[in-house]
């Protein structure tokens, strides 16, 4: 299973081998679909709390309700949606990564789970079922103007539904690949939202001009560590608050290892052929978290134990 939880999983990728044990973590996607790891304890990450300079969740606001067009660029059919609709396969990320990754909310798809007193229902693994758009057509997804941001609670992985802020977001589209755009919350009312699928799979050979790119890609990663770590009993979570996502850097693959610091937590990003590595070295143990090409959505994780 991929990082559904947190991102759209790139199908096929195999965890990255290193010279210390590593785990890689699937996050299920809202719900206990799978069990915490043999041996771990399940952890609370509290939704009102900062972590490794991930801001609280907003309180209050109101939500503008919108449509989403999802349309098919290509000239071949494209399967929209790589988890349960009808809101499946569409992501958000403040430019800067101030909230971590989240989906966008919509009515619950059976088995997903709002956090709160109760254990979430355990469904086992789910068939996800692709929308397909015709080649220069296109799919309208009713979207609540709410959002999802996906933590552990007492018993399991859950989403805390709010109204993202007003500012700048990366809005992606998964499908067989994933495609991103820019756009500005709250929407104009009456104006659709619109996103358009290559399905062509993006390369991530070079690090990009988006001045926010590596910022962003440093919360994403510290967010995930923050909310997988405890469940595998690694005391390093505590040492997430040391880390500075606004120092992180993008580099070449082999300028990677100048940017670890001898104490304490450096970060650093390299490209890859189809995701970024964001690199996060906490006092000797090394953690890698590999992101989308617009640093919005998780692939997978290595993590040292």
């Amino acid at each position: 299973m991929g990082l559904s939880a947190l991102g759209c999983p790139r199908k096929g990728a195999p965890p990255e081998e290193g010279p210390r044990p590593t785990a890689t973590v699937p996050l299920p996607p809202a719900s206990s679909d799978v069990p915490s790891p043999t041996g771990a304890t399940p952890s609370s990450v509290p939704s009102g709390s900062p972590l490794a300079g991930i801001e609280p969740l907003p309180s209050g606001g109101v939500a503008t309700p919108t449509e989403i067009v999802i349309k098919n660029g290509s000239t071949r059919s494209i399967g929209f949606g790589d988890r349960p609709a009808p809101v499946g396969g569409l992501y958000l990320v403040e430019e800067s990564g101030h909230l971590g990754p989240f989906q966008l909310d919509g009515p619950p798809a059976p088995c997903e789970c709002q956090c709160g007193p109760n254990r979430c229902a355990n469904c086992g693994a789910r068939a996800v079922q692709p929308i397909p758009i015709a080649p220069g057509g296109e799919h309208k997804v009713a979207w609540n103007g709410r959002a999802r941001r996906h933590r552990r609670n007492e018993f399991d992985h859950c989403y805390d539904a709010f109204v993202p802020p007003p500012g700048n977001y990366v809005l992606v589209a998964c499908g067989p690949s994933c495609e991103s755009t820019r756009i500005t919350l709250p929407p104009k009312p009456g104006t659709p939202l619109s996103i358009t699928l290559s399905g062509n799979q993006r390369r991530a050979d070079v690090c990009p001009s988006d001045p926010h790119f590596a910022e962003r890609a440093a919360r994403v990663a510290l967010y995930t560590m923050a909310v997988e770590l405890p469940a595998f009993r690694n005391p390093k979570a505590a040492e997430l608050g040391a880390c500075d996502p606004k120092q992180a850097r993008c580099v070449a693959k082999s300028e990677l290892d100048s940017l670890r610091k001898s104490t304490g937590c450096s970060i650093g990003i390299a490209p890859e052929p189809l995701e970024f590595e964001v690199r996060v070295w906490l006092d000797g143990d090394d953690y890698g978290t590999f992101v989308g090409p617009d640093a919005a959505t998780v692939q997978r994780v290595r993590y040292a134990r």
